[in-house]
């Protein structure tokens, strides 16, 4: 057998090799960036839907995966955080079938009708986060470092308490307060934005 190329045909080869190359990475890209765009809404999502921030990385960690293997079938015209959301859904009902939620009581029907729900409800649900967020930033420092300790750094009560040399009693009193402010700085965001 002959194995030799002529150099044109070593040039056409590469430069097809070239393109592919660059059509993969210009795909990952354009996945990364809508992926990243949508990530935190996916993961409150399938938190929504599950017991545990831990469980909903591990789903969220396996629907990355299947978005990624699945996305060549993925349409400009479609919406990248609906498919996000379906596989989401599909991957929680796996779970529970699997018996990693089998000690929930929650049937499927109920998954599903939680799912449906969020998902209408996607643009309200982002708008209310962004006014927790100004509400959060208009806070007194103290209370800001409670709610940011409590909430996005997941820091229990105790350990608060211990931190702030102060009674558990007194943490969750200070808590209640700190959420009922922002409860009505929300809504009165909401009522001037109806």
């Amino acid at each position: 057998m002959n194995f030799k190329f002529s150099a044109e045909q070593a040039s056409a080869n590469l430069d097809d090799v070239s393109s592919e190359l660059q059509t993969d990475e210009v795909q990952m890209r354009h996945f990364l960036s809508m992926y990243n765009a949508n990530y935190r809404r996916m993961y409150l999502f399938a938190k929504s839907l599950l017991p545990t921030g831990n469980d909903a990385e591990d789903i969220i960690q396996e629907v990355s995966i299947a978005l990624w293997k699945k996305f060549s079938m993925f349409r400009e015209k479609d919406d990248f955080l609906a498919w996000a959301f379906g596989m989401i859904r599909i991957e929680v009902l796996r779970w529970k079938r699997k018996g990693a939620l089998r000690d929930r009581v929650f049937s499927e029907d109920f998954y599903n009708t939680v799912a449906k729900s969020l998902e209408k409800n996607t643009a309200e649900i982002d708008n209310r986060y962004k006014f927790l967020l100004e509400c959060h930033e208009k806070l007194p420092a103290r209370m800001r470092e409670l709610i940011t300790q409590r909430y996005f750094q997941n820091i229990d009560v105790f350990e608060i308490a211990k931190r702030l040399q102060a009674s558990i009693e007194v943490v969750y009193q200070r808590l209640s307060r700190t959420r009922a402010r922002l409860r009505a700085c929300v809504e009165k965001k909401i009522s001037r934005e109806a």
